[in-house]
């Protein structure tokens, strides 16, 4: 859903853009600070949405479905019977 999302939106703001570079261009015929801003600003938000969708696995595990004890150090791990160990060979804390 959020390449969807992303991707619409990405779309949405490049034509917004274009249109707004080709009235100031060639109709209004002047650049300003903030024409220039916001090519920057779109060169930025194409940039970052561009990583943010290469790093999203759509086969991969949810946060919440990871366990968190083969990946915790060992000073967070929680043992029921015996409460918080700092190490395997230690005493509880």
């Amino acid at each position: 859903m959020m390449v969807v999302t992303s991707s619409i939106c990405l779309i949405l703001i490049t034509i917004i853009s274009l249109l707004r570079f080709y009235t100031n261009l060639w109709i209004k015929k002047s650049v300003k600070a903030d024409d220039i801003v916001c090519a920057f600003a779109v060169a930025g938000t194409i940039a970052y949405t561009s990583v943010v969708l290469s790093s999203v696995n759509v086969t991969g595990r949810h946060q919440w479905d990871v366990p968190i004890l083969p990946n915790a150090p060992a000073f967070l791990r929680v043992r029921p019977h015996i409460g918080l160990t700092r190490d395997h060979d230690r005493d509880t804390i």
